[in-house]
């Protein structure tokens, strides 16, 4: 089968017209990926949320447009990770704000965050019976973008940045970089420690870990590296408190990352953040440009067949582009792209 991201836009067409004749929804789902790394976002959120609705029941009927005065809407997560329903939420507040009853029904982590941050929804746990009590209709985010970002320009209009919880965070404060730099998944290639440690040797900024698992992933072995302490995550584990961990980036001067939750956190908090991104075709980061319609503050850096040392070199540079006006003093990139104070 071929890469998508070769396929010519008649090819892709065909293919969609297939996978819809064939009620294929794995297929519509792959190739609505392709046309959201286009940032073709009509065709892409149609795609993404018909596919979805073929391989996930709903528990109530389905809303696909119908008129919804007097009507109340519950909208879940039926499609990809919780980086994802951080940035899709903003779909479901738009409706919400058009009017419309609403009902945001999450898993337990995520409800204080999005009841902070989107007052005129209701937000509930998905594992309770509340959610769907009385409601007429169910959809995804999918279908809630469908209708409400269908343009890069509509994205951009409905980003409503999440509210972090307040109260102290141990080790961060507005002079440090956060940083996570390594997934699990074996699907994302990512840098090595070592082609991390190169990046992270040319700046004097303090670092503090966002990164999951941080003691697995190698904190000490990169601290050893670079010669300096990197401050912990822990006590704060972005796996089970949300909360503390959106207080944790909040707190940060700006991210460098891979794709992983961090991104989207920083990039929904309005965090200056860079991502480093592999060229794989499984991510949902535009292809081409440096920028995403989704958050103001952040740089996609595609690796485009580089290797990781230059990759990281152009992000660096990026993210102390993106917070040069706002922070004096903590680090600025020198000519060649290194990070020196």
């Amino acid at each position: 089968m071929a890469d998508l991201s070769e396929l010519s836009e008649t090819d892709l067409a065909a293919a969609v017209e297939l996978s819809v004749s064939s009620a294929n929804g794995s297929r519509m789902i792959e190739l609505g990926g392709e046309y959201e790394r286009r940032c073709i976002y009509d065709a892409a959120w149609k795609l993404l949320a018909d596919g979805t609705d073929l391989l996930r029941p709903s528990k109530l009927p389905l809303w696909t447009g119908q008129p919804l005065k007097g009507k109340r809407l519950v909208v879940r997560r039926k499609l990809r990770h919780l980086g994802a329903e951080l940035r899709m939420a903003r779909f479901a507040n738009r409706a919400s704000e058009s009017g419309v009853d609403v009902t945001i029904a999450t898993e337990n982590r995520l409800v204080s965050l999005f009841r902070r941050s989107f007052p005129s929804l209701r937000v509930v746990d998905l594992a309770t019976l509340e959610a769907w009590m009385d409601a007429d209709y169910e959809a995804s985010y999918e279908r809630m973008a469908e209708y409400f970002g269908r343009t890069a320009g509509e994205i951009r209009h409905s980003f409503t940045p999440l509210i972090p919880a307040p109260g102290p965070t141990p080790w961060v404060d507005d002079h440090c970089i956060g940083i996570s730099w390594f997934s699990k998944s074996t699907r994302k290639p990512q840098p090595t420690i070592t082609e991390w440690s190169e990046v992270f040797a040319h700046t004097d900024a303090r670092l503090v870990s966002l990164q999951y698992d941080e003691d697995s992933a190698g904190i000490a072995e990169l601290s050893k590296r670079i010669g300096r302490e990197i401050a912990p995550s822990m006590p704060i584990d972005q796996m089970t408190n949300i909360d503390d961990f959106s207080r944790q980036v909040a707190r940060t001067a700006g991210v460098f990352t891979i794709s992983n939750t961090t991104a989207h956190m920083a990039g929904m908090l309005g965090i200056p953040c860079a991502v480093a991104v592999d060229d794989m075709n499984h991510l949902t980061w535009p292809t081409e440009g440096s920028s995403t319609p989704f958050y103001p503050n952040l740089a996609v850096v595609r690796q485009k067949g580089r290797p990781w040392p230059a990759v990281l070199k152009e992000a660096s540079s990026a993210l102390f582009g993106l917070i040069r006006e706002e922070i004096s003093g903590i680090a600025v990139p020198t000519d060649n792209g290194e990070l020196k104070c």
